[in-house]
């Protein structure tokens, strides 16, 4: 039995440790949030935040440059793009990468008009056309990728560098959509007989394309389970479930932990389960084995440990019933960034 909790765990472990996350920028990295709040950034934390806090520092950081050899007319035009720069982050209005779904990338102008960081800049001194057309050529390139006489000419004349401005250029990463999941099953123990399942669950998936909401990677789900044993006997458990594949068809690799009631008696089991799963609209169907490890009153558990599970769920994503996600509040901080 330790042996097979062991493993359950390490391949567990190995699934929520496969997604990485990748720097707010190329050159600073995550600096300005490590310097900021004192941690680095992770999976939880808001892009909003990170964006911002991004954007502060790069702000903080030009502005502290020497430029006694710049002329007083390349100042001027320094300071007023970092005067445009500070309106565009304390607005807090940031384009959303929908198209490059396995890394954090830039996003010149999203597929809804917002506009990055650098492309405000530009809309803002040369007009929009300016940055449309730097939107279609390098939507999702970095500044020092641009090798282009628009951009170049551009920085030339703004009082930036080609690395300031890659400074300042933020990458985004993926959106992620959850959406409530209703789901029954019917069960069949080994060494028992077949009862009834019922759940509820989020799911949590990262949304690609023109702002659709209804496409893109199934990431977890998570929610509670009750199940209808025979004879008045039932249990109850929490389930947390890593998921591998697109959002129609998918794998899971789940654990719950779970308290049941057995002829009076009750106990706990850790249950880690192994899934299969196809979507279709509102629907959902699936196979999952999965087997009761005993942790409280072993002997008094009569159920099979061995389970199999056919289950069809109901989706409410496309009936435009969503759980947005809340933005994590920022953490308390300072009118410049420390260091």
């Amino acid at each position: 039995m330790k042996n097979l909790l062991t493993i359950s765990i390490l391949l567990f472990t190995g699934v929520l440790s496969a997604r990485t996350w990748t720097r707010i920028n190329p050159i600073v990295g995550d600096q300005s949030y490590i310097l900021k709040y004192g941690k680095a950034p992770n999976e939880t934390t808001s892009d909003q935040v990170r964006i911002a806090t991004h954007l502060e520092y790069a702000e903080f950081v030009l502005r502290s440059k020497d430029v006694s050899g710049m002329s007083e007319e390349q100042v001027s035009k320094r300071n007023h793009l970092l005067d445009l720069l500070h309106a565009y982050f304390t607005r807090g209005i940031f384009p959303v990468n929908d198209d490059e779904t396995d890394e954090r990338r830039p996003c010149f102008i999203d597929h809804e008009g917002t506009i990055c960081a650098v492309g405000y800049l530009i809309e803002q001194t040369a007009g929009h056309e300016v940055a449309e057309l730097v939107s279609e050529r390098f939507r999702y390139n970095e500044i020092l990728e641009m090798n282009d006489p628009v951009v170049l000419n551009w920085i030339q004349e703004c009082g930036l560098t080609q690395e300031e401005c890659a400074m300042i250029q933020p990458g985004y990463g993926p959106r992620f959509v959850r959406e409530p999941q209703l789901s029954y099953g019917v069960s069949y123990r080994i060494q028992d007989n077949f009862y009834h399942s019922f759940g509820f669950h989020l799911l949590k998936y990262q949304a690609y394309g023109f702002r659709s909401a209804f496409h893109g990677d199934l990431i977890s789900s998570s929610g509670i389970r009750f199940d209808l044993l025979n004879n008045g006997n039932f249990s109850a458990g929490i389930r947390y479930a890593k998921t591998v594949g697109q959002r129609k068809r998918f794998g899971t690799l789940g654990i719950m932990p779970e308290c049941f009631r057995y002829n009076n008696v009750w106990g706990m089991n850790l249950k880690p389960e192994f899934g299969l799963y196809r979507t279709w609209k509102f629907f959902e169907f699936g196979v999952a084995y999965s087997y009761a490890i005993p942790i409280i009153s072993e002997s008094a558990y009569g159920a099979g440990r061995h389970d199999i599970t056919a289950r069809v769920g109901l989706n409410f994503t496309d009936l435009h019933i969503k759980i947005p996600k809340k933005p994590k509040p920022a953490e308390s901080s300072t009118d410049t960034p420390a260091g």
